[in-house]
């Protein structure tokens, strides 16, 4: 591995570290919270992708620029309360078995707990 061929290796799933270390550091990651900010940073970059998504939607219409600020405002604001409940989500986050598709294991991961 180089600093061309890093950029092949796949990442942003526990279930990698593991592979590569031993089975007991799942453990340790779930313990020192490693999931859960790993889950976090899935779902923020998500956000960061529905907000692009938003602004481009909001760029193409015809120019009614009352509606296009509130509508922005209204996206800011959901953007805002999402992060807000991705920073408080508990902690115990516990993954799903590692896919092909990193989509298809969204649906796996099973967050427990109390919130922040």
């Amino acid at each position: 591995m180089n600093e061309r061929t890093i950029w092949n290796e796949r990442q942003n799933h526990p279930e990698l570290i593991v592979q590569d270390i031993a089975i007991e550091v799942r453990e340790s990651l779930l313990r020192r919270g490693v999931n859960k900010w790993l889950y976090a940073r899935r779902r923020i970059i998500d956000l960061k992708h529905s907000m692009k998504e938003t602004a481009r939607q909001i760029e193409k219409r015809p120019a009614d620029l009352p509606k296009a600020y509130r509508d922005i405002r209204l996206a800011y604001l959901g953007a805002y309360a999402e992060l807000q409940h991705i920073c408080k989500m508990p902690r115990f986050v516990i993954w799903g078995p590692l896919h092909k598709k990193m989509k298809r294991c969204d649906r796996e991961i099973v967050t427990k707990g109390q919130a922040c």
